[in-house]
């Protein structure tokens, strides 16, 4: 028998307020989820660590660009479960690297993360979370294309990916339809 005295992979935190709004506040390696009731409305959040730790900060100082706009006593508490949900996701190597983007989008923004071998996509249309995403870099190329080029690739990325490797894009053609024929 196997005794796994390790920490847990994944951690939840009910927090529930006086006037019955309640947040389950639940993480996962690299990730946190956020899903609840507040006055009324239903909040539901996905991001990776640092996202989360970010929007952990921006609802405990009362900013107007945090998730949601909730009362401050609630804001904190909601804040410091994330924060700590944060802690216990970010099982993330202090030294690899991390390269982001913020694409801006109509009314909102995309970020985009490489996160050594995984794309991290959070995806915001006004003041909610529209969708988060981790996808392995073939994945990413793959939806990158599939939104870019609803048709399919153009003559434009063959000589695209020819130039990236060093090919001529006539032998490129050749062997594609070699490729397809098989």
């Amino acid at each position: 028998m196997h005794n796994d005295t390790s920490a847990p992979l994944t951690t939840h935190e009910h927090v529930k307020f006086p006037d019955g709004s309640h947040v389950i506040v639940h993480s996962t390696p690299g990730g946190v989820q956020v899903t609840g009731m507040i006055g009324g409305e239903y909040i539901e959040y996905a991001g990776c660590a640092r996202d989360a730790r970010e929007q952990a900060r921006l609802l405990t100082i009362g900013a107007p660009d945090a998730l949601w706009a909730v009362p401050d006593e609630h804001a904190a508490r909601i804040g410091a479960a994330m924060d700590g949900a944060a802690t216990a996701a970010d099982l993330t190597d202090e030294d690899e690297d991390v390269h982001t983007r913020t694409v801006p989008l109509d009314g909102g923004t995309a970020i985009v993360e490489h996160v050594g071998d995984r794309v991290e996509v959070t995806v915001r249309i006004g003041d909610r979370l529209t969708a988060a995403l981790v996808l392995s870099h073939d994945e990413a190329s793959a939806l990158g294309a599939a939104i870019a080029r609803p048709d399919g690739p153009t003559i434009g990325d063959l000589f695209t990916a020819a130039d990236a490797m060093h090919a001529d894009a006539s032998a490129l053609v050749k062997h594609w339809g070699t490729a397809e024929a098989v």
